[in-house]
């Protein structure tokens, strides 16, 4: 599954201002356009972007997975350990899990390209000790589950910011950042690039009176479902 420099030197550029355009990604989905109306769309998605040039990649049912936090991922491929992935918000899945305003922390840092709908991400101020009004959990992954457990540590958070993104907007999370997404009625689709830096832990804060879950099977999709999660996208990239 490797990607081409080129495509990823587009998504993740040097320190200075990102230099992806509305240009590159109204090619990318049109690109994604046409693999995800095809009669075989998980087939198809190795001829993603061929022309320019390619993310050389295709699905099977180990690369797509529904999210505890609300969201289908779909990996596209690696290049120099970076990840590039999908991730879609159907309309009818949106806010509805518990855990889809948990405020947390991701293994690495990642740019986001939004493709289609609205987002925004809010990034938090956090502070640890014995008190605070939340608790502290350590996310690890093993026999296709993501396991949380409670590390003992309470948390206090403060908003420090909000971003608001549109279609062909972009953004980017360190690892360590804290935060949350809220997306818009209608869903959302973006591209995900890794930034490639070391794997951090995880980390979730959950307020003490609705504690979480310690463990969470992966909803790995294949067969019909896949095809039906590749028909959302097709619509949510051509409206």
């Amino acid at each position: 599954m490797a990607i081409s420099p080129q495509f990823m030197g587009r998504l993740m550029p040097g320190p200075g201002e990102l230099d992806g355009s509305m240009d590159d990604l109204a090619r990318i989905r049109c690109d994604l356009v046409q693999a995800a109306a095809s009669g075989d769309p998980a087939a198809e998605m190795r001829g993603v972007l061929r022309d320019r040039p390619a993310l050389e990649t295709v699905f099977d049912e180990s690369m797509a997975v529904g999210h505890v936090l609300g969201f289908y991922q779909l990996q596209l491929g690696e290049h120099d350990g970076r990840s590039v992935r999908l991730h879609l918000w159907e309309p009818e899945r949106v806010e509805d899990t518990d855990e889809a305003d948990d405020i947390h922390s991701h293994i690495w840092g990642f740019h986001s390209h939004l493709l289609a709908g609205y987002i925004s991400s809010t990034t938090y101020e956090v502070e640890l000790g014995d008190s605070g009004p939340g608790d502290l959990y350590a996310v690890s992954y093993s026999n296709n589950r993501s396991h949380r457990t409670r590390t003992g540590t309470c948390a206090s958070w403060w908003q420090r910011a909000t971003r608001h993104m549109e279609r062909d907007e972009h953004y980017g999370i360190d690892g360590t950042d804290f935060h949350t997404s809220r997306i818009g009625a209608a869903g959302a689709v973006t591209l995900i690039v890794a930034d490639g830096s070391a794997e951090r832990t995880p980390y979730v804060i959950r307020e003490r009176e609705r504690p979480s879950t310690e463990e969470y099977p992966f909803q790995y999709l294949s067969g019909d479902e896949l095809k039906k999660v590749f028909q959302q996208v097709l619509t949510m990239l051509t409206r």
